[in-house]
Formats: structure tokens, sequence, C-alpha cells
């Protein structure tokens, strides 16, 4: 133990003061909660356990680690007090992490959620990978009004943006996660995961803040996000996560037909976070090409991630890790590459 925690630690012998505190968990709004400031992490977790069913050990608590002076040194652990922290009351902080009820189910049997999108459909492309669809967007007046609608969403922080990082935004089921299979209790959330998703992140977060951008609903999101263990890794930081309340629909011209279609607007981002990103340093992946329609030039189209059991030797994100690293991150401006072929460079 150090002096430092040496001389917090005496001071446990001070009149215990309770501490009011404001809990945002992420997508369920905020809470009050009072505690005495001799409280343990792992005495505040319990607490938050009774509040929320999030078991203690599911829990990540995001705002409450010490910022300044001598306190700084302390690492945040679970035997740590809040006194020890230096928390005061009327603090902030948040909380991540799912009830066990919402655990990696189907969604179809979660109540009282909000309708999916539905993502298990086949994509406009029926061709070959390199067949890349380009999708003629109609009405731009009505798509600008329907992104300025969706503006006033906020945007919840897990870890503060780096500057100088271009942003990775990733799509999740197909992409890095096989969701048809999540019926199945037998399979484990390991074999869920698409092959080599750990080293991707890793390898992806040197050049690049990560941001995960779903059609599903936030409850369904963050689930699958936590059970992963994608939020709480030591070796790479999500900065942010948005869910299908972010993305509306859309009428493309493809192949001469119009097609309705929901779409991923990078726009949205740029628009929050004009600052560090923009269509020069963003890309999108995504095994829906359709999902980045109205931003083709920032695409990078995957092949599905589906039958996980019998697709263990599935390499798509060791080379899209080496693609990104190598000719990506290099890239002055991302859309004067041609990403739409991008397994043609790792050949």
């Amino acid at each position: 133990m150090s002096e430092t925690e040496q001389s917090i630690r005496q001071t446990d012998t001070i009149d215990v003061k309770e501490l009011d505190l404001t809990v945002k968990h992420l997508g369920k709004g905020e809470f009050q909660i009072k505690v005495p400031d001799n409280f343990t992490i792992k005495e505040l977790k319990d607490e938050l356990e009774k509040l929320t069913s999030v078991r203690s050990i599911r829990q990540k608590i995001i705002g409450l680690e010490p910022k300044s002076g001598e306190i700084k040194r302390i690492k945040l652990s679970d035997d740590c007090t809040l006194r020890e922290l230096g928390v005061k009351s009327n603090q902030k902080f948040t909380l991540v992490g799912t009830p066990d009820a919402y655990i990696i189910k189907d969604p179809h049997e979660l109540m009282g959620l909000p309708d999916v999108v539905n993502d298990l459909t086949d994509d406009f492309q029926t061709t070959s990978d390199e067949d890349v669809l380009v999708y003629a967007v109609q009405d731009h007046d009505r798509n600008m009004r329907e992104l300025a609608s969706r503006l006033s969403k906020e945007v919840h922080l897990i870890n503060e943006p780096r500057k100088g990082k271009k942003l990775c935004v990733i799509d999740i089921d197909y992409t890095i996660f096989d969701c048809k299979q999540t019926h199945n209790y037998q399979v484990t959330t390991e074999l869920l995961k698409r092959p080599h998703v750990e080293s991707f992140l890793t390898n992806v977060y040197q050049n690049y803040d990560i941001c995960f951008w779903s059609q599903t609903s936030w409850r369904w999101l963050e689930a699958k996000l936590t059970e992963m263990n994608i939020l709480t890794s030591p070796n790479y930081k999500v900065s942010f996560v948005l869910d299908k309340e972010t993305m509306f629909e859309v009428t493309s011209r493809v192949r001469g037909k119009l097609k309705k279609h929901h779409v991923k607007p990078l726009q949205f981002v740029w628009q929050k976070f004009g600052h560090l990103w923009s269509a020069k340093n963003t890309v999108h992946i995504d095994d829906l090409s359709r999902n980045f329609a109205m931003n083709p030039n920032n695409g990078i189209k995957v092949s599905a991630f589906k039958d996980c059991a019998n697709n263990r030797d599935d390499n798509e994100l060791v080379i899209l890790s080496k693609y990104l690293t190598d000719v990506v991150a290099n890239s002055q401006d991302v859309r004067t590459l041609d990403m739409r072929h991008w397994k043609k460079y790792c050949k």
C-alpha cells in the first residue's frame, strides 16, 4: 500500500458523511442513490445491483476515477472507498451493465422492447463481393429533415475521444456477432463472436476511436456488448454507441428500381463531433452496404458472419485489420481510396 493510500485510510475514523449521487444508467435515464462515504466500490455495486438488477460482476462504473492530485495515484478497485477516491455529494457517474434477464436473448423474447429493425434479410447486393452497389439516394431535402430531427438525441460518451484519431464505426449483427444463433442457449457467447474480434479491435484502436452502431434497440445492443466483454476490455476503449433511434428510412435507386431501407447517416456523427471527425477521417464497417447508402465513399463492406459453429476459420477481421492499419490509417482523406474493393489490396 502506498503512503498516499495509508494516509487516506487513516481518515476512516472521521465521521461518516452521506453522499447524494446521481447515477446515469446508459439507455435507462438517471436516478439518485444515497450511500455513506466509507462505502467501498464493491458495496456501491451491491447497492446498484438492488436498484438495477445488474449483477455487480457485470457492472462497469465510469466517472468516479480520481482525476487530480496525489489521490490520482490510487487505482479504482472494488476495495477502494468513496472517501479515498474523493467522491463528493451531488457527483454524477455512469453505470454500464445489463440485467441478467436481458443478457443475449432473442430480442423477440424481451417484453416491452421497441420494435427491432429487421437486419436478418439479405442485402440488395446479390452478386459477388466485388460488385458493390452504387446507391443513388432520393429526396435529399427530406433526408436532411430526418437527420435534423435526430440531432436532438444525446450521445453518451463512454470514453473520451482522442484528438488526432480517425473514427471507425462498426456494425454488430453479422459483422462481429452471429445474432441468428442467440436463441440457442447451447451456443456460448464466445462462439457467437466472429473469430479475431478482440485482436481486431485492439489493432484498430491504435489509429481509430471506436463507435458501434446497431440497427437494434439500446437494451439489446448493450446486452450484446456487455456479454462479449467489449465495453470492459483493457486493450481498447469504446468511445460511444448508437442504436436504431439515430437511423431513418430513405429511398434509394438500385439497378433502376426504387427501394426503401434504413440508413446509418454518418452526418449525425459529424454534426455532433465536427471538431474531431468528418467525411475525411471516418470509416464505416458493415455487412450491409445499404447501411452506408448516404456515405458510400466511407463504407467498407464485409462478408456476413453466419453459421458461427461451422465458420471458425473465418479470417475476415484479420485481413480487414491489415487494410485499416496499412492503408486507411495513412490516408489524408479516406474518400480517395477505393474501399469498395479493399480485399484486392490484401490479396
